[in-house]
């Protein structure tokens, strides 16, 4: 008996990608934000956001906590992300 690969959401990268610069907000500032910049860097965001990289879920539970919106908006492909206006990061 074979193993299937699972499914992959195609899109997540892109849309970790929106919602971090929705929220104007540099890869640092999304790891202290979401409270993993202990376990994370910069350069992991880097290839989640890139799809070089599939995020962990904790990763994108914190994604979707900060953007205010669920898990299942961000890995099903079919759903949009709400449009946003970008916002200035405080410089905190």
């Amino acid at each position: 008996m074979g193993r299937r690969a699972r499914h992959k959401p195609r899109r997540l990268g892109k849309k970790l990608q929106l919602i971090r610069q929705a929220l104007g907000l540099s890869q640092n500032q999304m790891l202290v934000k979401i409270g993993l910049d202990e376990k994370y860097t910069r350069n992991n965001l880097s290839n989640y956001e890139l799809d070089v990289r599939e995020a962990p879920l904790d990763i994108v539970l914190g994604y979707a906590r900060v953007g205010g919106m669920t898990v299942e908006m961000l890995v099903d492909d079919k759903v949009e992300l709400p449009k946003r206006k970008k916002r200035v990061a405080s410089k905190t």
